[in-house]
């Protein structure tokens, strides 16, 4: 798989050498201080995607994935 054909609709995350595509419908329902999400890859499993963000802060910084 790879870039999404609108990009419009999607957010673009880095996690250490992952390129993440998530729905902008996702992004816009996450709480500001939210600073985790779990994400299920079908035949990986389940992984967490770490926002870099300390509490109450602004959604932005480093991501990686667990």
């Amino acid at each position: 798989m790879g870039e999404p054909d609108d990009r419009e609709d999607f957010v673009f995350l880095q996690a250490d050498d992952l390129q993440i595509y998530l729905s902008r419908d996702i992004w816009e329902k996450l709480k500001p201080t939210q600073s985790k999400l779990l994400v299920a890859v079908a035949g990986y499993g389940r992984f967490w995607l770490h926002l870099g963000l300390p509490s109450g802060t602004p959604r932005e910084g480093r991501q990686r994935a667990d």
